[in-house]
């Protein structure tokens, strides 16, 4: 799988607080390509609707996905989300209800998504993101 050639993601903590609320900003580096991503591989809203993040604990084991694992069709044209060339988008959410333990024992996080735009496959992986607890 190739790294993504035009599209970047970034993680940022949300201050305050104790539980691990993460930024992410997908930034189109492009000039003349629109960036195409699955609606259901980003956290509209505040709401996951599939497992898009690396999340660890201490240890390094990564903590178990609490969502749905679902069966979709085949994407239509309203299945995506598009990001113009030069332009970004930023979404924030609470990953404690997603993942076991997140609430108490993260180390770190990172956004990490298989990109089709339509071929070939793109990774598209974020920075990793250190969440330690007191």
């Amino acid at each position: 799988m190739t790294t993504h050639p035009f599209l970047e993601a970034h993680l940022s903590l949300v201050p305050p607080g104790r539980r691990p609320i993460v930024r992410l900003l997908l930034v189109n580096r492009s000039t003349t390509e629109i960036a195409e991503l699955l609606r259901y591989n980003l956290p509209f809203e505040g709401q996951l609707d599939n497992d898009v993040f690396v999340v660890c604990n201490a240890s390094g084991g990564t903590l178990e996905w609490l969502g749905r694992y679902v069966k979709r069709p085949t994407p239509t044209e309203r299945d995506y989300f598009f990001i113009g060339p030069g332009e970004s988008a930023e979404w924030e959410v609470d990953l404690s209800p997603y993942y076991e333990g997140a609430a108490s024992e993260v180390t770190y996080a990172a956004y990490h998504e298989a990109l089709s735009e339509p071929r070939p496959l793109y990774h598209l992986r974020s920075n990793t993101l250190s969440l330690t607890r007191p």
